[in-house]
């Protein structure tokens, strides 16, 4: 490992501390210029995350909306919170194919 590495895992109880982590839960309000452009400003504005600290998985569940989103490499779902399914996409990376900055 690196210097900047080993001194940030110390800093938080070392590494043996952070490999008992299995989730980061994060309640966020995220906006600005992007949001405005892709003409959607409130899309992301009162989120909760769940990311698994253990395999490439992040849960977003939309505030005050019975739906939230499942993001995997090679899946994205959209579901009720009763995990009703809403939308899903498989290889969601291949959806940017031929995207530009107005896309």
């Amino acid at each position: 490992m690196n210097d900047l590495l080993d001194r940030a895992l110390a800093a938080h109880g070392g590494l043996d501390r952070w490999n008992q982590v299995k989730s980061i839960t994060v309640e966020a309000s995220i906006t600005g210029a992007l949001f405005d452009v892709k003409g959607d400003p409130d899309a992301v504005k009162d989120v909760r995350f769940e990311v698994d600290t253990t395999r490439q998985l992040l849960t977003m569940d939309f505030a005050g909306q019975d739906k939230r989103a499942i993001f995997e490499p090679s899946r994205v779902v959209v579901q009720r919170r009763d995990g009703t399914l809403i939308d899903a996409r498989d290889d969601p990376e291949s959806s940017f194919d031929g995207h530009q900055l107005e896309t």
